[in-house]
């Protein structure tokens, strides 16, 4: 009898101290879990740099990583632009990895042509909004930062471009990027025939990529049917 009592006393109290490192275990597992999410939220999603990562349609991702054909030449980063200021450390065009393969498409059509796209301008984080509101507070041509909306290049899905030639040369559009004023409406028709060729086969090899274009801007283009979170995430100049 007192060998049983013994017993039973030793596996009630193994199921007790199991049961203890359990709770125990699966509290620990639920602080852990918590501390993760905290640390998400006050980490800029990074911007991936290399084509061997298995992206997501909302990767934020460096363009001629992934297709070297594409002339980037970024205005935003110099001081010629029009807040006379340099607002881009670096000359680098970061996209939403969906809209990068759109632009993909776009480009190969136009290489078809003889033509290819040059990069204007790509994500743009909030903060540089803001400094482009503070030169311009137009909504017409620049999108208020505190509207809620902001810009889509603020959340990685719009591009600015222009067409060049085999030899790198800019297509005629009948006015310089950033022009702000009606000639630089799609719908502005008064040009030669050359001029507006050169916008129309922008437009449809756009159009027929996925993008729409802007109203004021006969540059300004936006991914149709996603919308993605705004960011500040600063562009990845650090990186080689």
């Amino acid at each position: 009898m007192k060998y049983f009592a013994l017993i039973s006393f030793l596996i009630f109290f193994t199921f007790s101290c199991t049961n203890k490192q359990t709770i125990i275990t699966e509290k620990d597992s639920k602080s852990d879990s918590l501390a993760k999410i905290e640390e998400m939220k006050n980490t800029p999603k990074k911007i991936e740099m290399y084509t061997e990562m298995n992206f997501t349609d909302d990767s934020l991702v460096e363009l001629i990583r992934l297709d070297s054909s594409f002339l980037v030449d970024m205005p935003y980063a110099t001081d010629s632009n029009f807040t006379k200021t340099k607002l881009y450390p670096c000359n680098k065009c970061v996209i939403r990895y969906k809209v990068a393969l759109a632009l993909i498409k776009a480009n190969n059509i136009l290489k078809e042509k003889g033509v290819k796209l040059k990069m204007l301008d790509c994500y743009r984080p909030l903060s540089v909004q803001r400094k482009m509101w503070e030169v311009y507070p137009n909504a017409v041509y620049v999108a208020d930062p505190n509207s809620g909306q902001a810009s889509m290049h603020n959340r990685g899905v719009a591009v600015d471009v222009t067409l060049i030639d085999n030899a790198g040369n800019e297509l005629d559009m009948g006015t310089p990027f950033d022009f702000f004023g009606k000639k630089a409406w799609p719908t502005y028709r008064d040009f030669p025939a050359e001029i507006l060729a050169n916008r129309d086969l922008l437009t449809n090899a756009m159009d027929m990529a996925g993008f729409r274009h802007s109203n004021s801007e006969w540059w300004h283009f936006s991914l149709r049917g996603v919308s993605f979170p705004i960011e500040d995430t600063p562009l990845p100049c650090d990186e080689e």
